[in-house]
This record gives structure tokens, C-alpha cells and sequence, in this order.
């Protein structure tokens, strides 16, 4: 075990599937490389925060709550330079009791990272709780003033942009906060006009995807093909144009979104390949 190795002052344990790290014997390390692991839990709190010279502990996408020695020190200090921390990390000085090894009380959920408006999004929690723990709340801030105590909500965002999602989890043992962002699309004519001059067919489809549009007027258009997580991955321009018609590369099954931006308007499609 680490906290076996007092005099240690450099671990590298990246690349792993560790899921709890505790360094909080070892007083006298300076470097941690502990990326790409499933961690959940990491202690920090050694006592010589002040002295460390590197951290490394992103792509640890269920780890939420950082226990280190003090608070204001780690949010002003390491989130800069030889410091690498994922944006939903957060740093505290008792992350306990959720993170203490004989509790079992791990939580997190699934939403896409980008969606319509008007669509239906089920949030998924899928946490692992210690059988003698049944008083669990859940409480969901949604970020656009609405609210759950559901395990597995639902939720419809009627406006586009970038939202918050918080899950608040509480027990009479337990406590844990999970943050997550959500960015969501008008997937419709951006400039005001209730006007679509494109289309994509067939939507459900089985195999390639054809789309269209036929402008009023002469403009450049954008193309581009994104995935829910707001990953472009494929682009393409033409010049000066009023009317193209075209066929999206062959796609795996998912959802995709279709962005067309042309002077005046964008417009995005929702595309569903089986």
C-alpha cells in the first residue's frame, strides 16, 4: 500500500484502473502522476500541500470531491502550471465520510454532453451504495430554475445554451455533490425567421444520409456533422451558392447534429442513424 511508503516523494501510477488513492500518510511526496485511472476517491491531504510541485489527475471522470489540506490554497494555487485537474474537480478539506473505504457510497450519471431543445433527456444515476444505506434523497438542480428528487429524471430545456446540472446526494450518513454541464441546441433557424430552407432525408435512416438546402440568396455556407458531445467530425464550405444538395459520410449508429450556417441564419438538424 502507498501509505506503507513513508519516505516515497514521487508516485506515477497513471493509466491504471485504480479507483481510490490515499496519500495522505506520505509527508514528504512532491510529484503525483495519477491520470486516466477510475478513481473516485483521492486524499491528497498529506499535510505538505504547500511544498508539491506537480499534480497530474485528469481523465478521472468519476472523481468529484479532492480532499486536500486547505481549500483556498489548492483553488489558487493548482489550477495553473505543473497542476492538472478535470473541470468537475473540486477541492475540499473533508470530502468524508463518502470518500472513508468502509463506506461504500459512490455516485455518478449519464447525460449527453449536448442536446435540442425541446428534447426529452433522461438523466441516468447509477451509484453504488452500501446495502445498510436506504435514506438516500436525490436532488436535482437542472440549472434553468427547475428541479427533481427522481433517481432518473427527465428534463426538457426550452431555451439554447450552456446549463449546470447538480446532483445532490444525502443520507444520514452521507453526503456528495456531482456537477455536470450541458450545452443545449436550437436545432432550428437561429436569426429569428421561422423560415428552413434545409432538410436532411431519410431521418431515421438505416444507411447514408442526404440533405439540402435551397437559400433565397446567394451566400457562403458552413457545413458541419458534430456528435452529442459537441465533437466536430466533419466540416466542409461552399462558396457563394443558393442551392446544394449533398450526402453525409456513412455514419455508426447514434445521434448526430447537423449545423448548416449561412449569412443571415444557422440551422441545425438532429439526425438518428440505426
Amino acid at each position: 500500500m502507498v501509505s506503507q511508503l513513508v519516505n516515497l516523494e514521487l508516485l506515477t501510477c497513471s493509466f491504471n484502473k485504480l479507483r481510490s488513492l490515499d496519500i495522505s500518510k506520505n509527508d514528504k511526496m512532491l510529484l503525483l502522476s495519477c491520470r486516466d485511472n477510475e478513481l473516485n476517491v483521492l486524499n491528497l491531504a498529506n499535510g505538505i500541500n504547500v511544498e508539491m510541485e506537480a499534480i497530474e489527475a485528469i481523465n478521472n471522470p468519476d472523481l468529484q470531491c479532492i480532499q486536500v489540506d486547505n481549500t483556498t490554497h489548492s483553488i489558487t494555487n493548482w489550477k495553473q502550471g505543473n497542476f492538472l485537474f478535470d473541470a468537475h474537480h473540486f477541492f475540499s478539506e473533508k470530502c468524508a465520510p463518502c470518500t472513508d473505504p468502509s463506506i461504500l457510497f459512490i455516485s455518478n450519471f449519464l447525460v449527453s454532453g449536448t442536446a435540442c431543445t425541446e428534447d426529452s433527456i433522461r438523466l441516468i444515476e447509477y451509484g453504488f451504495f452500501q446495502d445498510s444505506i436506504q435514506d438516500i434523497e436525490f436532488l436535482w438542480d437542472f440549472g434553468n430554475n427547475r428541479s427533481s428528487n427522481e433517481r432518473d429524471p427527465i428534463i426538457i430545456y426550452t431555451q439554447p445554451g450552456k446549463y449546470a446540472i447538480v446532483l445532490k446526494l444525502k443520507s444520514s450518513i452521507c453526503e456528495a455533490t456531482i456537477n455536470k454541464q450541458i450545452e443545449i441546441l436550437n436545432c432550428a433557424v437561429l436569426d429569428g425567421s421561422k423560415e428552413r430552407y434545409s432538410s436532411v432525408f431519410p431521418n431515421p435512416s438505416f444507411g447514408p444520409v442526404q440533405w439540402n438546402i435551397n437559400l433565397p440568396f446567394e451566400s457562403n455556407l458552413s457545413f458541419k456533422l458534430l456528435d452529442l458531445n459537441g465533437k466536430v467530425l466533419f466540416t466542409n464550405f461552399y462558396p457563394k451558392i443558393k442551392l446544394v444538395a449533398d450526402e453525409i459520410p456513412q455514419l455508426k449508429t447514434g445521434i448526430y447534429i447537423v449545423e448548416l450556417i449561412y449569412h443571415g441564419g444557422t440551422e441545425r438538424h438532429k439526425i438518428i442513424i440505426y
